[in-house]
Order: structure tokens, then sequence, then C-alpha cells
């Protein structure tokens, strides 16, 4: 029998209190939304997650932090890859956070740094999409991803640890972790505007059942979180069966998934 098929997002935080006010988690079986869920704090989506896996779904998750930082900085920790910065940010992440000395920033008396602080995989989101990424170093303020980031890494650990593939580290097959940018699904939606936010949930059809439209577009959380997974869902074709990558610079900075293999360093995609 073939397992189910069930796509799930996480709208992340990285508050260091109150993350679970705003974290968002949108799950798709079959095509369709059938949950979307907010108030659970980072713990608890985790162990959803494992009861998904242990319950034998085919199961694909993306999460909206990036999953590591230039390969530059990795490199200047004596590391090589992206799982030991993992391993090191469930060390030494609240203190760079606390600290927040460069290349950190964002916090009140600190200055942004010449550099723009992105991954080759964010370069390519901008020249490809036009649409631009935020930096893993800033860690307060509007836009900031830094502190989602580093707060989300140990989990990657965890996840990897209990039987996940991370991709493009690990083969992509199920129960798989990816790594999204919610705003690659939204696209130019203005999500600030709740009349915005039904207008593009309303185009997905019998995707969102009417009895969950207005929940999935309750928040701005809650609407990320359930576009992206419709979005990820949609390129499950494509994603799954992924080789994990050899590439040292991939393998130090990791990829966003984007929905498609364009732009993605093929050459050193190893089975």
């Amino acid at each position: 029998m073939t397992p189910e098929a069930v796509t799930v997002a996480v709208d992340w935080s990285g508050r260091k209190t109150g993350a679970d006010k705003v974290i968002a988690v949108a799950e798709v079986r079959g095509g369709q939304l059938t949950r979307v869920v907010d108030g659970l704090s980072r713990e608890q989506v985790i162990t959803d997650l494992l009861s998904l896996k242990e319950s034998g779904v085919d199961l694909v998750v993306g999460f909206d932090f990036s999953f590591s930082l230039p390969s530059w900085f990795v490199h200047e920790q004596g590391l090589s890859s992206a799982p030991e910065l993992w391993d090191l940010a469930s060390r030494d992440g609240e203190r760079w956070l606390a600290d927040c000395e460069p290349p950190f920033w964002g916090l009140k008396g600190t200055r942004k740094p010449d550099h723009d602080g992105l991954r080759a995989t964010e370069h390519e989101v901008i020249s490809r999409l036009g649409i631009r990424p935020g930096s893993g170093f800033q860690t307060s303020g509007a836009g900031s991803v830094g502190a989602g980031t580093l707060r989300g890494m140990p989990f990657l650990t965890a996840l990897r640890d209990q039987g996940f593939s991370i991709w493009p580290w690990d083969q992509a097959a199920s129960p798989l972790v990816v790594e999204v940018w919610t705003r690659i699904a939204v696209g130019k939606t203005v999500k600030s505007r709740p009349d915005a936010r039904l207008e593009m949930l309303s185009a997905f059809g019998s995707s969102i059942p009417h009895g969950l439209r207005e929940e999935a577009g309750r928040t701005e959380d809650r609407f990320d979180a359930v576009v992206t997974a419709l979005w990820l869902d949609s390129s499950r074709p494509e994603l799954l069966g992924l080789p994990a990558s050899r590439d040292p610079l991939v393998v130090s900075e990791g990829w966003t998934w984007t929905g498609h293999t364009e732009g993605l360093p093929m050459d050193n995609l190893t089975p």
C-alpha cells in the first residue's frame, strides 16, 4: 500500500520568548489543505513532525529559516559543512545573538557590515527571481532572519538524528526536510492586507476547503504557512529523489528549494 503523501510547511520564529504566538504550521494531504495551526512552541513543532514520521506517511517538510550561513563564516569556525555548524549553533548560538558581534548585526549600537552577508543560493534567487532574501547575520529589526536561523539549526540535528533526510546534504527522500523561503511561494501578494490574503487563498480553489479558508488567512503567519505548504506540495515530483550534493560550497552553505532545479549546481549531485 502506497503511503499517504503529506506536506508540511512551518512558518518559523526567532523570538527568544513568545515564539509560539507567531509560529504557524500548515499540512497538506493529497493536494488539499487539511490543517493549519498556531500556538505551538518550537519543541512542539518538532514533536508533531516526529509523530507524523512515526505514522508512516510519505512526508516532506519545509522550514523558512536559513539552514546555514555563508561559507567563509563556516570556514572561519574551523568547519567544512553546515551540519557541523548546526552543532556549533546549539552551543554558541545564544551567545552570538546576545553579543551580536561582527559579522552579526541588528541590535542597537551595531552596524551593518559592508558585505551583504548572503549565500550563493540567495544570490541565485536575487538574479533569477528578482527578490532579495535577508542576511542570516541580521539578528533583529525589520526583515531579520538571523535569530530564526540560529535558533532553528539545532533542531535540524535533532530531526536528522531521528531519521529525517535533510536536503541537500542527504538524498531527498521521505521523511524529508528542506529549506524554503515563503516569499517565493507568496510572490507579490501584499500579505499584510486581509483582502489580498483571501484573494490569493481563493485562487487555490478546492485545494483549500471552504471551512479552512478563513482560518488559513486569519494571520500573516498562517497565510505564509498555508501558501508555502501548497506550493511545496506541488513541487514534490521534482524534489523527491534529488541526490545529495557533494559540491563543497553547497555542503557548507546549503541550498534553498525554489520549486525546481534551475540554478542548482547539478554537476556535483551524487547518489
